[in-house]
């Protein structure tokens, strides 16, 4: 059986910029209503609920988020968050422009595999304290443009599995 050793980012630079990243981009993306904090909390609270006649359920899961997801999406979506932040400037003297150009070195990756090193291309670093928040912000971002189009009753989401209420002629 052949042993996968990736470069290692346990202790790098690139690991302790992403952790003072995380720190410092966390504030910026609040928990919603729409989150869940895990599975059972949709359930409880899609108890008791009445579907109206011109009513719909939709559930969907985003594939793949953390490995697929488009890297120039993820930076729009941190730019567009940090934009609307209106205390960043109380836990940082960075910039806007300053702080994605940090993000964006720090999703510069690369790994080895039989002897050959690689740059990830697309998605996010494994390993990454950044990996989880990034998809967050995008979620949240697609949220934003969805609501205003559909405009549901209820929308819950737990990481990449979305539960919906929404009438039923805005579904296609």
């Amino acid at each position: 059986m052949y042993h996968y050793d990736p470069c290692r980012i346990h202790n790098s630079t690139q690991l302790q910029f992403a952790r003072y990243l995380f720190q410092l981009l966390r504030p910026s993306l609040p928990a919603n209503q729409n989150d869940a904090k895990c599975p059972t909390v949709i359930l409880e609270r899609i108890k008791g609920l009445t579907i109206e006649p011109d009513e719909v359920m939709v559930s969907f899961d985003v594939t793949s988020l953390f490995t697929n997801k488009p890297k120039q999406m993820a930076i729009e979506s941190i730019r567009h968050l940090l934009s609307n932040d209106q205390n960043l400037q109380l836990r940082t003297k960075l910039s806007v422009d300053e702080i994605v150009k940090f993000v964006e070195l720090c999703m510069e990756t690369y790994f080895q595999f039989r002897g050959k090193v690689y740059q990830q291309i697309q998605g996010t670093p494994m390993g990454s304290p950044l990996s989880g928040l990034l998809a967050d912000a995008v979620m949240k971002h697609f949220e934003v443009k969805a609501f205003e189009i559909l405009q549901p009753r209820l929308w819950i989401r737990y990481v990449d599995d979305t539960f919906v209420i929404l009438r039923a002629f805005t579904v296609d």
